[in-house]
């Protein structure tokens, strides 16, 4: 029976070249797990033990099994099929211009040694279903525009991004979780509810215009002139079902205003500019964030070039800052009235 009884993982190391197959799943791991590479097209199936799985060239196919395993892509494609499983935060680095397909078998927290450096966030894809959750809170990111991730999500469970640009799409009631960087999330284009979270960045938001109920949860300083503008896309408030905006840390009676026309181009829209405008008394505001007849804690402001904004008083101080007010875009989405719209 073959055994890795070494003091380590490297005691034990084999190789698999050209249209090669290993498979540990049998074998003794009283030491340790073992060491494979991969230089060709390869399968490859661990063993019940902490293994390092390292695909070198060729495009390989891996199955980790227990244990907290090591994925290495160095070139080509590696796909790992079990990624998490048994909710175990298995470590997977991409290098540059190598291609990781993962899906996930158990709910995955990826740690600090999973980093995505191939170039792109579609050069670590990761597919999950089910109940399952992903969170990759911790993982490691250089360089935020190119070391996201690619979450493509048939799952109920929570869905968490990196500190990168990542991608993330689901088509399943869940909640979505952009953290930082600059992040496209994509609803379902059908009846689905979905709790969409961006975090910081200049974050793209799809949530498809169906009849659903989608809520997007969002705090001061999560999209401004300083950590990026979002884009909340396709969204249909106040429709029969009531897309809805969750702003978290606002303060006092909400009195809106809708629609105002700002006279300038989005281009020229910056803090300075704005507070110009919704504390402006040549009327072009009517309802002023501070002051006039009826004081505003949010407003919808369209730019010459048909932009439209609605831009959030957080803390109702009569004053739009960086860091704790907010300015989402909101072209293209429906906007029939604001009322039951806006929840603190």
């Amino acid at each position: 029976m073959t055994d890795n009884g070494g003091a380590n993982i490297a005691a034990f190391t084999v190789n698999v070249a050209s249209a090669g197959a290993i498979d540990l799943t049998s074998v003794l791991t009283t030491g340790a797990g073992y060491t494979v590479v991969s230089t060709g097209t390869s399968a490859v199936t661990g063993s019940d033990d902490a293994d390092t799985l390292t695909n070198t060239s060729g495009s390989a196919t891996m199955i980790g099994l227990a244990g907290i395993d090591t994925f290495t892509a160095t070139a080509d494609t590696l796909t790992i099929s079990d990624l998490g499983v048994g909710g175990i935060n298995d470590i997977v680095t991409v290098a540059s211009g190598a291609t990781a397909a993962a899906t996930v078998t158990g709910n995955w927290a990826a740690s600090s040694g999973t980093q995505n450096l191939g170039g792109a966030a579609s050069n670590f894809t990761i597919a999950v279903g089910s109940t399952l959750t992903v969170d990759l809170t911790s993982a490691t990111v250089t360089s935020a525009a190119t070391d996201g991730f690619s979450i493509a999500s048939t799952s109920t469970g929570t869905m968490t991004g990196s500190a990168g640009a990542d991608t993330i799409t689901t088509s399943a009631a869940s909640t979505i979780n952009g953290l930082a960087g600059d992040d496209t999330i994509t609803g379902s284009s059908t009846d689905i509810d979905h709790i969409f979270v961006g975090g910081t960045g200049a974050d793209t938001i799809v949530s498809g215009s169906a009849a659903d109920t989608d809520v997007f949860t969002i705090a001061g300083g999560d999209s401004d002139f300083t950590t990026g503008i979002d884009l909340y896309a396709d969204a249909v408030f106040n429709d029969a079902t009531n897309d809805t905006f969750l702003i978290t840390g606002l303060t006092g009676t909400e009195t809106i205003q809708i629609s105002q026309a700002t006279g300038i181009a989005s281009t020229a829209l910056t803090v300075t500019t704005l507070n110009g405008l919704i504390n402006s008394n040549d009327g072009s505001i009517t309802n002023k964030l501070n002051g006039g007849d009826t004081a505003t804690d949010a407003m919808i402001l369209t730019t010459t070039d048909s932009k439209t904004y609605l831009v959030f008083d957080v803390d109702a101080n009569g004053v739009f800052a960086d860091g704790t007010d907010i300015i989402v875009e909101i072209t293209g989405s429906t906007l029939t009235s604001m009322s039951d719209t806006i929840y603190a």
